[in-house]
């Protein structure tokens, strides 16, 4: 009998250590797609300003420079946002390589669930006084 009750008692232990790990993971994924719904629908909207502030803009100053210099008028309002382009798109680009790995804090829990159950040491992985989670 004592060896039954053992088990199970490790049996409950393991199963209520994973079900927490995998609500750590499932609130990771809730996490990651609300950030990616907001970076979406907040790009779309400067997309839309942007391209009717562009859009207004050229057509002013196309307005203004119309008699002399409409030509070059055109050109410096194509450059200057093609460069704002370039610059919005290695700031998307850096955001993206930045930003926090998908599930990491529930990697790192796993890996001091293993280190632990292995016999390992938690103060590896673990500084006092330091939180868990580096979310």
């Amino acid at each position: 009998m004592a060896l039954t009750d053992t088990l199970r008692r490790c049996a409950s232990g393991f199963a209520a250590l994973l079900r927490m790990r995998l609500e750590i993971a499932a609130l990771e994924l809730e996490i990651e797609l609300a950030y990616f719904s907001s970076f979406v629908v907040w790009a779309l909207v400067a997309l839309f300003c942007g391209a009717i502030a562009i859009l207004l803009g050229i057509l002013g100053i196309l307005i203004i420079f119309w008699e002399s210099h409409r030509e070059l008028a055109l050109w410096s309002m194509t450059l200057l946002f093609a460069l704002l382009s370039l610059g919005i798109a290695f700031f998307l680009r850096y955001q993206m390589q930045h930003k926090p790995r998908l599930l990491a804090a529930t990697l790192k829990e796993l890996r001091e669930d293993i280190a632990s159950l292995s016999g390992e040491s938690r103060r590896d992985t673990h500084k006092p006084g330091a939180p868990y989670d580096e979310c």
